[in-house]
């Protein structure tokens, strides 16, 4: 038999470090989703827009009809 000179795909990885990653993407992920749950508001700028999109697909729908 030939010797395999390959070394294998795996690394091997310290517990300790692997609990550290594992806490650390947790306390990210929880940042993450507390930021997307909190209220969304909107600028007035935002709501002029909304505003004027409705405006204009009332305006089209009446073309249509």
């Amino acid at each position: 038999m030939m010797k395999n000179d390959v070394l294998g795909t795996g690394i091997p990885v310290n517990k300790n470090d692997l609990k550290d990653s594992n806490n650390k993407s947790k306390a990210f992920q929880d940042a993450v989703s507390a930021t997307e749950n909190s209220n969304r508001t909107f600028t007035a700028a935002e709501f002029w827009d909304i505003q004027k999109r409705q405006r204009t697909t009332k305006t089209m729908r009446r073309w249509v009809s």
